[in-house]
């Protein structure tokens, strides 16, 4: 198991981009770098133009963190390594175990996946937070042999094109709407802070991010939310539709110990049903939201979401903290746990 230190994120130094990069044409070399540059995509042309073949590279993973994590990362992948680069030691082959690494960090909140992201957008983290561990991999998805192209296939953005094209792309659906910042806000207020998201979008952290709500961790549709655990004070707008296996998840969750408290916005109806009575009937309170919320949807920016009116339930032991946030944007309503 590889860990450097155990500083937390507020101790560490996040003075340059720990990357991985892609060769673009033949998709066999990942090149484990680091740089003080201002953007990867400064980084990537100067590469490209150091070449001494037709080679050319894309982003596929980078962080902030400190010089030391790039000789970490290296070094953990050492088998991988080419030894045909002469002195320059930072190409590795692109086998399953560093593949299924890159895909793992792409799931995460504190990792760059776009070239023009400057150090402001992408939260630095503690590098023991993602550097490579044996459980940090996520195998490739499947290819369906019915269909002529992979659903997976990246016809738009930087990875389209190339040999790194068949990687999962968070831009493909946007069937959900994002929270506006204010709310998120207020639940973090709310509750002490928000440890997790399960139900997130790299673009809606970055929203977050840009409005000053930091949130300790997310899931995405690639890091499932049912697939690992939650912790600690937990925010939460699940996909609209089927709430059933959130409102589970979240009594199993809080009766295993790992979370404390929850915020939770759905429209109204969703708490109302059949279905969420039982878990209903544990929380404490609850704000129905006046007026309906305005919130985003990336791939039109036009829609609001704003055709059901939506609320705020609450679970954990903080009540009045609960309602002194979101007091003044809505009715309040004190619940009695059952």
């Amino acid at each position: 198991m590889l860990a450097l230190s155990p500083t937390h994120s507020t101790a560490v130094s996040p003075d340059m981009w720990i990357y991985l990069l892609g060769e673009a044409t033949e998709g066999k070399t990942v090149k484990i770098g680091k740089t003080s540059a201002a953007t990867m995509a400064v980084r990537i042309e100067s590469i490209d133009r150091d070449q001494h073949s037709a080679e050319r590279y894309v982003l596929l993973a980078a962080m902030r963190g400190e010089s030391r994590a790039e000789k970490a990362t290296q070094d953990y992948f050492d088998e991988y390594r080419l030894t045909n680069r002469g002195s320059h030691r930072e190409y590795f082959r692109a086998e399953s175990p560093l593949v299924e690494y890159m895909l793992w960090l792409r799931a995460q909140y504190c990792v760059s996946i776009d070239p023009v992201d400057t150090e402001e957008l992408i939260p630095a983290e503690d590098i023991n937070f993602w550097l490579p561990r044996p459980e940090r991999r996520m195998t490739a998805p499947p290819d369906d042999p019915d269909t002529l192209f992979s659903r997976h296939v990246q016809l738009q953005g930087t990875l389209a094109g190339t040999a790194w094209n068949w990687v999962p792309d968070p831009m493909a659906s946007f069937q959900d709407y994002f929270t506006p910042p204010d709310i998120v806000r207020r639940a973090g207020e709310a509750m002490g802070g928000i440890d997790l998201d399960p139900a997130s979008h790299f673009l809606a952290n970055k929203r977050l991010i840009l409005a000053g709500v930091h949130i300790g961790r997310y899931f995405t549709r690639a890091h499932s939310a049912f697939d690992n655990d939650w912790n600690g004070r937990i925010w939460l707008n699940p996909p609209y539709g089927d709430y059933l296996p959130w409102f589970e998840r979240i009594a199993e969750q809080m009766r295993i110990g790992h979370v404390q408290q929850v915020c939770m916005i759905s429209p109204m109806w969703a708490f109302g049903t059949k279905q969420a009575r039982p878990h209903m009937a544990r929380a404490t309170a609850m704000i129905v939201l006046s007026p309906t919320p305005e919130f985003f949807n990336p791939g039109d920016p036009t829609k609001t979401g704003r055709n059901d009116p939506h609320g705020v339930v609450y679970w954990g032991d903080r009540r009045s903290d609960f309602l002194d946030a979101f007091g003044d944007i809505g009715i309040p309503c004190t619940l009695e746990p059952r």
